[in-house]
């Protein structure tokens, strides 16, 4: 073989293993949402658009991680599924049983990451990523 294949082998294969390990994937393509994430605001609306975010009373009590794998870790909410995918329109899946899915959208701005969606009438929830 050719030393100028080899090492083309070689950096492809090198490149292949380095996007496996926590980059985007075509299950969940926005790599920016993985980590661990704290509960800083959350906004409800009794059903005539005068909602407001609120400020969480203890913030940084409550928190979710997206892993990697495509499963959730969290404290603040039983109900809340244990995996999750995400479309690149901004959607993301909460996959609360198997063919059961809750779907949200998400914005990620600043380190504030935006989830809204999962109710009926308007709701949310604001994050900051861990370490700011």
């Amino acid at each position: 073989m050719h030393k100028t294949t080899i090492l083309f082998t070689l950096l492809l294969t090198l490149a292949a293993s380095g996007c496996k390990k926590g980059g985007a994937s075509a299950e969940n393509p926005d790599p920016s949402i993985y980590g661990k994430w704290f509960l800083i605001a959350s906004l409800s609306d009794p059903g005539d658009g005068s909602g407001q975010w609120q400020a969480v009373q203890t913030p940084h009590d409550n928190y979710i991680t997206f892993k990697t794998d495509s499963t959730i870790e969290t404290n603040y909410s039983t109900g809340l599924a244990q995996r999750f995918t995400l479309t690149g329109n901004s959607i993301i899946h909460f996959v609360v049983a198997p063919g059961d899915t809750v779907n949200n959208s998400y914005h990620i701005d600043h380190n504030i990451l935006t989830l809204m969606g999962g109710c009926i009438e308007a709701c949310g929830q604001k994050f900051v990523r861990d370490g700011d």
